[in-house]
């Protein structure tokens, strides 16, 4: 369970796993873990300062992934730019369950996010700049159904 004593959390110990793409993945950044409620506005009729805002669909955000690049032998590279080349005359297969896990100083997880049926839609390379000595870094964007939050027990 999340206790106060370890509030707030640091957010630079983190991992990433695959269900169905099982192995050993490094990322150094995540981003896009949102979720938002869609409004549609409804003017009253007859009432031209009055707009009721009435609830939606849950909408999601794409689910960021950025890492250093990999060798193009690696399988789930491999599975990422087939899905996203796909010329749709095999079906997408999406990735059942994406977890991210917040992890404390010990290793263990305090927090956990799982994204059901994700799959890669987009791949952006980093800036290559001959004026920095930064690590060459590439990201891949995921759609996915939905997410939940679990606190582990």
């Amino acid at each position: 369970m999340f206790e106060l004593a370890k509030y707030p959390p640091v957010n630079f110990r983190f991992q990433v796993t695959f269900k169905t793409n099982s192995g050993e993945y490094y990322f150094s950044k995540v981003t896009g873990i949102e979720m938002n409620l869609s409004v549609t506005p409804l003017p009253e009729g007859g009432n031209n300062n009055t707009v009721h805002k009435l609830p939606g669909a849950t909408e999601y955000t794409n689910l960021g992934l950025h890492h250093g690049i990999v060798a193009s032998s690696s399988t789930f590279f491999k599975w990422c730019q087939d899905t996203i080349k796909s010329d749709y005359t095999t079906p997408i297969k999406p990735e059942t369950l994406l977890i991210v896990k917040l992890l404390d100083e010990e290793g263990e997880c305090l927090i956990l996010w799982n994204f059901r049926n994700a799959y890669p839609i987009s791949l952006k390379v980093g800036d290559l700049d001959a004026q920095s000595q930064a690590v060459l870094i590439e990201e891949l964007s995921f759609a996915y159904s939905d997410f939940e939050r679990e606190f582990p027990t």
